[in-house]
């Protein structure tokens, strides 16, 4: 996908020393519906499953990365024979609407437990769903003790990485990214959208699109507060180490405890909170 998808400029009216009307970039959200096709009983059944408001692009990594959290694949790149994307040809831009994601013969997904048959917002991926246990018990990937090993002085180093790779966010200001970083502080996979959830998804995708799933020797950093549900998809690939720019929740925190993830939150260039399993993380 181009740069053009990530931001549209729009005509905005400025205040302050040097007022009046300006264009400046804005970030693109729009709407992605998901839907299911599958056989059963010789039957070809279609199932909508969400409709999500992404930034367009990167859509391939988000669909497989958002079946695998949710739990509706146990191998994306197996399970999904092709994706089929269907655009709006009334747009000025040629944009994805509708991906239909046609699942390898015999392969009956279940569905029961999701609960995202409404739009869902780019801001909370999880909001209204009923069934968090559940969540955490989709989780088959546990860290190992004491391993990944960072430097501490390598974790500072990470803001600034993740930065450069957020074009779309130099462009906007208004996009959060992540990034999957080996212990030595090289990036090695990245993803932007306007909601933090699909950022998130959609390096989960990449990851399952380039076999390193479980990412078990690396550090996931991501560029908002560390939530729930980031720490959850955190663990569905298996990842130890869970960084953040922000502050950390909670149920975040709780969450991270139980399933033997180090979860750092408020990371900058000399320092760090370390809220749990600090024994990954070398002063």
């Amino acid at each position: 996908m181009g740069d053009e998808l990530h931001f549209q400029w729009v005509t905005l009216h400025r205040t302050g020393s040097d007022p009046g009307p300006v264009s400046d970039r804005v970030c693109v959200e729009e709407p992605l519906e998901i839907v299911l096709r599958f056989q059963q009983n010789g039957t070809v059944l279609s199932k909508t499953l969400a409709i999500t408001m992404r930034t367009p692009g990167q859509d391939e990594a988000l669909v497989r990365g958002l079946l695998f959290n949710e739990g509706i694949l146990s191998d994306p790149q197996r399970d999904i024979d092709h994706l089929e994307f269907r655009y709006d040809c009334t747009a000025s831009v040629r944009t994805q609407q509708t991906v239909v994601v046609h699942l390898r013969n015999g392969l009956i997904p279940d569905v029961s437990h999701v609960e995202r048959n409404l739009i869902t917002s780019s801001s909370c991926g999880v909001c209204g769903r009923t069934a968090l246990d559940r969540m955490l018990d989709q989780c088959i990937y546990l860290p190992r003790t004491g391993l990944p090993l960072i430097q501490a002085s390598t974790l500072y180093t990470l803001p600034e990485k993740l930065l450069g790779s957020q074009e779309a966010f130099r462009q906007t200001g208004g996009i959060h990214g992540c990034a999957l970083f080996d212990t030595g502080g090289n990036i090695q996979l990245h993803a932007e959208d306007v909601g933090r959830h699909n950022a998130m998804d959609k390096l989960c995708g990449m990851a399952h699109e380039r076999s390193l799933v479980p990412v078990s020797n690396q550090v996931i950093l991501v560029s908002g507060r560390a939530s729930f549900e980031l720490v959850h998809k955190a663990c569905m690939i298996g990842c130890a180490v869970l960084a953040s720019i922000g502050a950390a929740s909670s149920m975040a925190i709780e969450t991270a405890e139980t399933f033997g993830m180090t979860l750092v939150g408020f990371l900058r260039k000399d320092r760090a909170n370390i809220y749990t399993h600090p024994e990954r993380v070398a002063i």
